[in-house]
């Protein structure tokens, strides 16, 4: 290019080709303002979840953007779900999961489904459009893992034994014990209950669950269980301020208790260590005695039963009822000698 060319204005094939790449450049390098909006959104919405949660739910954005052949970025795989409608966002989930069949197990699929399904719902509900709450089918395993129903009265038994001791130790084992069995809450929501969620007089104390999922439910604790609970708060040094978390750790000699808390892993190795098999297994003795006796030996009806276990859709609470193990034996065994046993002594 020559001087002349320069003094006119002229612009070099250089200048021209700079020109041309800054948009693009400047493109790849800063999100567009839509991208931004929805990483923003992001955040925003893993906030309230743990770590654990974290990574699970954005590792779920990077397979299906991978799958999607999008690149892995989830601002853009969550913002391209939201462009579309909710029959194809039922198509592309349908697709993804059959295509994941066999290199992942069905419940990490159906976690990493699970996860997406949230994301539409919270963005809808925050105003960021998209198909909100979308029904995909799909043939993964719907049912709980098989669980060993636990006898009432072995927990009877081993709570009696608790609760006998004066050790600081076991009356707050027998409290975690008899908690889960009575609320039929999860082993998270119990280690999430802060001193601060109790409120209401001592003959009728409600406490304040933050389910799976964020939901929040007020369940008001029977007078037994709150008593037992007063009796494990005598030694919660900090229980007079009325603020810091429900269970703590012990020191060795299991007397003295600290406010460093009691995750939901060390309350699955307290009922482990009791013979009592995992929380969850006195989580579906609560729903199955429930199923057989409900209210004064009433069976409680589906509406009741998932408000109890707190479950967002009928669906999950009828997993509870489908697979109650020995309880449903024993139902229909009654059944059968309530309506045939007197037929069989006339003949």
């Amino acid at each position: 290019m020559t001087s002349d060319n320069a003094e006119n204005g002229a612009v070099s094939s250089d200048s021209l080709t700079w020109e041309l790449v800054m948009p693009t450049s400047r493109q790849l390098l800063e999100p567009p303002p839509r991208q931004k909006q929805i990483g923003a959104a992001l955040k925003l919405w893993l906030a309230p979840f743990k770590p654990g949660t974290v990574t699970l739910y954005l590792s779920s954005l990077r397979d299906l953007g991978k799958w999607m052949d999008v690149a892995p970025v989830e601002p853009e795989i969550a913002g391209m779900l939201l462009e579309l409608d909710a029959a194809r966002v039922r198509v592309v989930l349908e697709q993804w999961i059959s295509s994941s069949r066999g290199r992942c197990a069905d419940t990490t699929l159906k976690s990493r489904l699970s996860a997406i399904l949230c994301w539409l719902r919270w963005a809808q509900e925050h105003g960021l459009g998209g198909p909100g709450a979308v029904q995909v089918r799909h043939s993964l395993v719907t049912d709980t893992p098989s669980v060993d129903l636990i006898d009432v009265s072995k927990v009877q038994d081993k709570l009696h034994a608790l609760l006998k001791s004066q050790k600081t130790g076991d009356i707050r084992d027998g409290f975690i014990v008899a908690f889960l069995a009575i609320t039929g809450v999860r082993r998270s929501e119990l280690s999430n209950i802060q001193l601060e969620h109790f409120t209401g007089p001592a003959h009728q104390v409600k406490c304040r669950i933050v389910r799976k999922g964020r939901a929040i439910d007020a369940i008001v604790i029977p007078r037994p269980l709150g008593e037992l609970l007063g009796r494990w708060l005598e030694r919660v040094p900090w229980a007079p301020e009325k603020q810091g978390p429900l269970l703590g750790g012990l020191d060795r000699s299991r007397q003295w208790v600290n406010k460093r808390g009691l995750g939901a892993h060390a309350i699955y190795g307290i009922t482990k260590r009791l013979g009592l098999g995992s929380p969850h297994a006195l989580r579906r003795m609560a729903g199955s005695w429930a199923i057989q006796f409900g209210h004064h030996g009433r069976p409680a009806d589906m509406e009741s039963l998932r408000g109890f276990l707190g479950h967002r859709s009928l669906e999950a609470t009828h997993r509870y009822t489908r697979r109650a193990g020995d309880s449903g034996r024993d139902i229909r065994h009654g059944m059968a000698v309530k309506l045939l046993s007197s037929q069989s002594e006339e003949s």
